[in-house]
């Protein structure tokens, strides 16, 4: 029987394997490493938020998973904003999903920090869409994260689906 060590070295090989014939390679999606170009006009809602002390590490920035919490909180403001309500959607078969997220971190925040948290929405794909998400520290507005958020719809039968009245209420037509 194998080692750990022997084990572990086995798989290693056989991901640097598939990477070296082009296989398994990690990608990201260029609308999230093109969106440096985008500035606060372009974000279509925002709202300002504070770090509390329990969000920091022991480090005393941020923790990671944090700013998904951040970026959810920003897309549940907006959706609730232009009168769409999470409960209703469900009633109706219409339950919207995350299916990634990709964020790149610029720079942490620290406790007390103030900042915006900034969206801005894309059609992707005839059923996918994207939440291009910035949050920007005050008051010098520092880009701190860029991340893009992919969602899609599922419909009452489990499948994929993106309502007319969803795209026009989004403005992705």
């Amino acid at each position: 029987m194998a080692g750990f060590e022997e084990t572990w070295q086995g798989i290693w090989n056989e991901i640097v394997g598939r990477r070296k014939n082009g296989a398994g390679r990690l990608t990201s999606d260029s609308r999230l490493r093109s969106n440096n170009s985008y500035t606060m006009k372009d974000f279509i809602f925002s709202c300002e938020m504070e770090v509390r002390d329990y969000e920091c590490d022991i480090q005393g920035i941020v923790n990671n998973s944090v700013y998904q919490n951040y970026l959810e909180h920003t897309r549940h403001l907006y959706i609730k904003s232009i009168g769409l309500d999470f409960a209703k959607l469900s009633e109706l078969g219409i339950n919207l999903v995350v299916k990634r997220v990709e964020i790149d971190y610029q720079s942490p925040l620290v406790s007390g920090d103030e900042f915006i948290s900034a969206l801005r929405m894309e059609r992707l794909s005839p059923l996918r869409f994207g939440f291009i998400q910035h949050i920007y520290r005050l008051p010098d507005n520092k880009l701190m994260i860029k991340a893009l958020v992919i969602g899609t719809s599922i419909n009452k039968r489990g499948r994929p689906e993106l309502p007319k009245e969803l795209i026009e209420v989004w403005g992705l037509e």
